[in-house]
């Protein structure tokens, strides 16, 4: 006779099921924690770069009250070294994004020109002068504290679109 039977075990098939469903619930927990982990992740970046705006941000408000000479004289010093400090967290925030994986080479460039911008050649010395209202200086500290925030702005949006 070339007919077989086919008989499956109800207990068989009923186990099968359970193990199908239980593989189905790793999976989907799998897929959802993978989607959450990638939502912290871009999260923490966004923190992360919101942060580094805020220290340009603190950096040009007191690279303008520093090169105004709005400050009194014996002021001078402490708003330099804030106006050190805030370029020191920008740094570190920068380094911050690279060691979570995100490339921020095209940040190198921009944050040396508002550093050297807002330092300069007498940055805390003895012949400091106050930068005048026309001093074409005034436009290079908004171009490139503009130019660090779009960097940043372009390198979240090209890692995470």
């Amino acid at each position: 006779m070339l007919c077989s039977t086919w008989t499956v075990d109800s207990d068989f098939v009923r186990t099968a099921i359970q193990a199908i469903g239980l593989g189905l619930l790793v999976l989907g927990w799998f897929l959802v924690n993978r989607q959450n982990n990638h939502r912290e992740f871009r999260k923490e970046t966004r923190q992360l770069i919101d942060r580094t705006r805020e220290h340009v941000a603190t950096a040009v408000e007191t690279a303008a009250k520093y090169q105004s000479g709005a400050i009194e004289e014996k002021d001078r010093h402490v708003e330099g070294w804030k106006l050190l400090l805030a370029l020191y967290q920008i740094r570190g925030s920068i380094n911050a994004l690279t060691k979570k994986g995100i490339e921020t080479g095209a940040c190198a460039h921009p944050y040396i020109d508002l550093k050297i911008c807002i330092t300069g050649a007498d940055f805390m010395t003895a012949e400091w002068k106050a930068w005048n209202p026309e001093d074409p200086r005034w436009l290079e500290l908004l171009a490139a504290s503009n130019k660090i925030n779009d960097t940043l702005e372009h390198i979240f949006i090209e890692r995470f679109t």
